[in-house]
């Protein structure tokens, strides 16, 4: 019987969770979410050869195990956004594309291929100084404006301070073209809220603001998922919710000890999500009109090649100031 390939950012989490899944599974890293990980990380693996037969297995001294090198394709940021690979020592495979990985493994994404994003994803995060229910208010104002424009909306707890919203998509546009109706969404929301939210990356700027952090929806960018617990003392459970739960919500209260009662008492919230995927055609259009209004990208995190419509990528308080016209310092 095959097993189910399992494919995880890191040897380390490899380790860690292969511990828990049994015989059924085999796990392996790491199929890099590629901004998130190490060079040494970078890549996807090979299916486990199930026609080999096993070794036997031999007592060594100590001294003489050596654990085997990954090797990995060398990093090239220019290419950050191509598939890349590693070969798994022992087999003289190697997978150059992401596809015949995923077509081995039980999931690696929902969308039909990797080039096409299947969900936004509206991460509203509190900053210093305002807590859990400033962000559950501004979840309502996401809620409102989706409406407006047509969208439906799923909530869920982030396992910690924060919301998550989440828009199952069509398969039709990449991340940096979702990314870019989120950066318009944000904006969108700041302009009707300018107290309670903003779109501002740079921390000195936000205020005691809630963040919609667009930048969660940057290719390769991974969120928490739902449904994980958090290694939190009490193991708090990033769990979906009805919009009338938002209002009431108590976070800590959301823990892997009362979340299955939770569930079996009044199901899972989410359970249609994938029934009727959207369009974000109406936040392009926000993002076009802000273009044309001479609005620039909003600011990439560091680890990402430098991108076409991109303000400098730093603090405005780092920012080289203007100097000054000699004729003005006259008057």
């Amino acid at each position: 019987m095959a097993k189910s390939l399992v494919i995880v950012e890191s040897p380390a989490k490899a380790k860690t969770i292969n511990k828990y899944l049994g015989r059924n599974f085999s796990v392996k890293a790491s199929i890099g979410h590629v901004m998130d990980l190490p060079k040494k990380d970078i890549g996807i693996v090979l299916p486990p050869d199930e026609d080999k037969p096993a070794k036997k297995k031999t007592k060594k001294r100590a001294s003489a195990k050596k654990k085997p090198e990954v090797k990995v394709k060398p990093y090239n940021p220019a290419k950050i956004f191509e598939p890349t690979y590693v070969v798994i020592p022992g087999k003289d495979k190697v997978v150059n594309d992401l596809r015949k990985a995923a077509a081995t493994a039980d999931a690696i994404y929902l969308a039909a291929d990797p080039d096409h994003a299947d969900e936004l994803r509206i991460d509203l995060d509190p900053v210093k100084g305002i807590g859990f229910d400033e962000v559950r208010a501004a979840a309502l104002m996401v809620k409102e404006l989706l409406d407006e424009l047509g969208l439906r909306s799923y909530p869920k707890t982030t396992g910690s301070n924060g919301l998550h919203v989440y828009l199952r998509l069509e398969p039709r546009w990449d991340s940096i073209v979702v990314r870019a109706a989120a950066v318009a969404l944000a904006r969108e929301l700041e302009r009707r809220h300018p107290d309670e939210i903003t779109a501002k990356w740079w921390k000195e700027e936000r205020g005691t603001r809630v963040f919609v952090d667009f930048n969660q929806n940057a290719p390769h960018k991974t969120v928490f998922g739902a449904w994980f617990a958090r290694p939190r003392v009490g193991g708090q459970v990033s769990t979906p919710l009805a919009w009338d739960e938002v209002e009431t919500v108590v976070p800590d209260e959301l823990t892997i000890r009362n979340v299955p009662k939770l569930v079996a008492r009044r199901g899972d919230p989410w359970a249609d999500i994938g029934a009727a995927p959207q369009s974000i055609e109406p936040l392009l259009a926000m993002a076009l009109r802000d273009k044309e209004a001479g609005l620039q990208d909003a600011p990439w995190p560091p680890q990402y090649p430098k991108m076409p419509d991109e303000p400098p990528r730093v603090a405005p308080s780092r920012a080289k100031k203007e100097p000054k016209d000699p004729e003005e310092e006259k008057a």
